[in-house]
């Protein structure tokens, strides 16, 4: 997901609801003679699951890149996490869903627009 020549901080990483279903963790290796670290969301039985959760996550990361990992890798970090910790919060998004079985759904009129259409179609 994201690459740093620092250790992640756990405050820092937003406490998204997919990490409950997959495992965040963090690698340290050395690429070109300096410490990187890797922070990873694993593990993905099939790789369309893995390209989905991606796409998903690019919202909140640049580029996030799917990489095979080796049988060592996943046992190694079998019992260990990253607890993220940065509250989102809510985004808002989907505050509302609408259930309907026409093919267009309808446009949501405001209360005032609904009560001046109602008082003009009246009989005088």
């Amino acid at each position: 997901m994201a690459l740093a020549d620092h250790a992640f901080d756990p405050d820092a990483v937003p406490n998204l609801d997919i990490f409950s279903e997959y495992r965040l963790y963090s690698v340290a290796g050395l690429d070109q003679g300096r410490v990187v670290h890797a922070l990873r969301l694993g593990f993905f039985r099939e790789e369309i699951g893995a390209v989905a959760v991606a796409s998903y996550l690019a919202a909140y990361w640049d580029k996030p890149t799917i990489k095979r990992v080796s049988l060592a890798e996943r046992e190694r970090f079998a019992d260990q996490r990253v607890e993220a910790r940065k509250d989102i919060g809510a985004t808002g998004k989907h505050a509302v869903i609408e259930i309907t079985d026409e093919l267009v759904a309808r446009r949501r009129r405001s209360t005032k627009a609904s009560a001046a259409s109602k008082a003009s179609n009246r009989p005088i």
